[in-house]
């Protein structure tokens, strides 16, 4: 994902894993931004509204 580029707030039917494989990323949830960079994880829940920017270039792999 091209720095800058956005994934705009949206809403998953099923939980999921986002891993971030390499860059740095700000994900948005209910509960604010979290900075996440290479390496880190972060849980998705289902219906629950979330979103993303990537603040470089990332390659994330998101596991359902």
């Amino acid at each position: 994902m091209p720095a800058g580029d956005s994934l705009p707030e949206h809403i998953s039917n099923q939980p999921a894993l986002l891993v971030i494989l390499s860059g740095k990323i700000r994900y948005c949830d209910t509960s604010g931004q979290k900075e996440l960079g290479t390496g880190a994880t972060h849980p998705i829940e289902a219906h629950s509204p979330h979103g993303l920017i990537a603040d470089t270039e990332s390659v994330l792999l998101l596991i359902r």
